[in-house]
């Protein structure tokens, strides 16, 4: 199903969007 599909790679684009932008806010308090 590419329905399921597209579903699972939205789901991982924002958790990596949201891990680099924790990340970077880590080094900008640094």
């Amino acid at each position: 199903k590419a329905e399921e599909k597209s579903l699972k790679a939205l789901m991982a684009i924002d958790g990596v969007g949201w891990d680099w932008s924790y990340m970077a806010n880590e080094e900008d308090h640094d």
